[in-house]
């Protein structure tokens, strides 16, 4: 698993766009949880996952890499498949809903020597 998330933020204000971007998950939390009832939200944890600062021109979109922490890795491996429910947010950034998962594991390089 990598220790970055990849996010695609575009700026279309009509000046540049400062500031930064947090992924933030929600983590259900023990006994509140339970007696509050599954839906409510009550005793569930806000974490962050991650943050990074990004400066884009106007007009234009640009890759930012976010590094996950060790806990935020542990969650998205627990998660498997379906993904973990993370929020985009921060200054100048539209808070977004976004699905995290494992990127698919890549092919094994070639050699380029032959025997």
């Amino acid at each position: 698993m990598g220790r970055t998330a990849t996010l695609l933020l575009r700026c279309d204000g009509g000046g540049d766009c400062l500031g930064s971007a947090s992924l933030v998950a929600r983590k259900g939390g023990g006994r509140a949880a339970k007696l509050k009832g599954k839906h409510s939200g009550a005793g569930r944890a806000r974490i962050v996952l991650g943050t990074a600062s990004f400066s884009i021109p106007a007009g234009a979109s640009e890759a930012i890499q976010v590094r996950l922490s060790t806990a935020a890795r542990a969650l998205v491996r627990s998660a498997g498949k379906r993904g973990l429910t993370v929020v985009a947010s921060g200054a100048d950034v539209k808070t977004a809903a976004l699905l995290l998962r494992q990127a698919k594991p890549r092919a094994a390089r070639r050699s380029a020597t032959h025997g």
